[in-house]
């Protein structure tokens, strides 16, 4: 009997794996089958964590090893850098570093020492919020604890110590600015 090459490379080509449901009221364990090779078969939703380790896979065969390696170890020690930078400004406060992230939040000078937190996480978000909007950095936002605090990750192959000092200036300017404004509002009168 012939062999049926389209079972065999079907069978070959797809893995069964335990999923969760789509649907959040039930969120019942199923049975889900999905392949890499015939995805509009089953559609994305069965795309899985093969297809995430494409990425590195990808970037490793570019850059090597030791490419890889120096691009990680330059993304920590940019956000090292600006963990340092952040510290050295007077309305900035170093919050953590870890890798290749940085977290910090703008406090005005004469609320140092983080006398009114709601006030300060209001201010923060915006600032946040604002950096986004204008497109001359990317940050996002964290919670150490119970401070709101801007994270900085990098990534990005082409940043620059030259990008990351351009951050504490953006934040103290913007901060500032917000500041007065949502002082202005807040202040009755």
């Amino acid at each position: 009997r012939p062999l049926d090459s389209s079972r065999g490379h079907r069978t070959t080509m797809t893995t069964t794996a335990l999923t969760i449901a789509a649907n959040e009221d039930t969120a019942v364990p199923t049975v889900g089958v999905w392949t890499l090779y015939r995805r509009s078969e089953f559609g994305m939703g069965y795309v899985r964590t093969e297809v995430r380790a494409l990425k590195v896979w990808l970037t490793l065969q570019q850059v090597g090893r030791t490419g890889y390696r120096e691009l990680v170890t330059k993304d920590i020690e940019l956000a090292r850098l600006l963990f340092e930078l952040v510290g050295k400004h007077e309305e900035l406060e170093p919050v953590t570093h870890s890798l290749g992230i940085t977290t910090f939040r703008f406090v005005p000078r004469d609320l140092a020492g983080g006398n009114d937190e709601d006030y300060l996480r209001k201010l923060n978000i915006q600032i946040v919020l604002r950096i986004q909007a204008g497109g001359r950095a990317f940050v996002s936002h964290a919670f150490c604890g119970d401070k709101f605090v801007i994270r900085f990750c990098d990534v990005n192959f082409r940043s620059t110590a030259a990008d990351v000092a351009t951050l504490p200036p953006l934040v103290v300017e913007i901060g500032r600015e917000l500041d007065r404004e949502l002082r202005t509002t807040l202040t009755p009168g």
